[in-house]
């Protein structure tokens, strides 16, 4: 091991490309030197230290430090955005097959639900046709907002689609109870 004298770290500290004059000065410089070998291992976030460096710096330099790190960032961030777009198309048909049960289920779900509420409109004896079309959305869009209530309807269980008819049709008619 190579170890260094007291006159050896003296020049060091006084010739070397910065003067370090005094112990605090290079307990800041061997904190930022492990903050960087920190970044380096992937124990710290560069945004960590480009924010104590945006503290420090005068605003000028910093924004030359960040116009820079742009320049370099740019195509390294060009080819990740292309692999992941590769990784998607690859994919997208497994991906699609994944997500067609649930959405078929949702989709036969809602015809049941807007089924149900025809039925119950037509035994109310109402003729309005626009008021059914605006009263079957707002009972469709809160039964897709209630994933609990929605899983019902996909078992069958049409009671939620009941419940929320009726509310609408007591408040302002008093049509159904």
């Amino acid at each position: 091991m190579n170890h260094l004298s007291a006159e050896e770290l003296q020049t060091l500290l006084q010739n070397d490309r910065y003067t370090i004059p005094d112990l605090d000065t290079l307990k800041g410089v061997l904190a930022d030197a492990f903050a960087l070998y920190d970044i380096a291992a992937g124990k710290g976030r560069l945004s960590e230290l480009l924010t104590i460096i945006e503290k420090s710096a005068d605003p000028e330099v910093f924004s030359l430090l960040i116009f820079d790190l742009a320049r370099f960032l740019r195509p390294r961030l060009q080819k990740a955005v292309a692999e992941i777009l590769d990784l998607q198309q690859d994919h997208a048909a497994t991906l699609a097959d994944s997500f067609a049960p649930m959405l078929e289920r949702r989709l036969t779900a809602i015809q049941a639900a807007r089924q149900r509420i025809r039925e119950l409109w037509a035994a109310a004896g109402v003729e309005d046709s626009v008021g059914m079309q605006s009263v079957e959305a707002e009972i469709c869009r809160q039964i897709r907002s209630d994933i609990a209530a929605l899983g019902r309807i996909e078992r069958g269980e049409l009671g939620d689609v009941d419940r929320l008819f009726r509310e609408y049709m007591k408040a302002p008619r008093g049509m159904v109870q």
